[in-house]
């Protein structure tokens, strides 16, 4: 998940697969908007929402996630930092 300086978060899906020669390829499949608030159930839906629009639901094998320091400390951002 990422925040854009409004403050408002969305959700980044990306897909990573080998071919049949055994290349990893990575694609970004979509970028949603969460809604608010920003509780486990609502981005929970989202990300099924997405792997049944794109038909994966099935497929998925694992979901990792990136945690980050802004992530981490999303609640400390002032306007003040948020513009600079």
């Amino acid at each position: 998940m990422w925040i854009v300086r409004n403050r408002q978060e969305f959700l980044e899906i990306t897909c990573s697969f080998l071919d049949k020669n055994f290349i990893l390829h990575e694609i970004v499949l979509i970028i949603e908007y969460i809604r608010y608030p920003h509780t486990a159930e609502n981005i929970s839906d989202t990300l099924f929402v997405i792997l049944d629009k794109w038909y994966l639901r099935e497929k998925v094998h694992m979901i990792t996630t990136v945690l980050t320091f802004s992530t981490l400390n999303q609640d400390h951002v002032t306007e003040d930092h948020a513009e600079g």
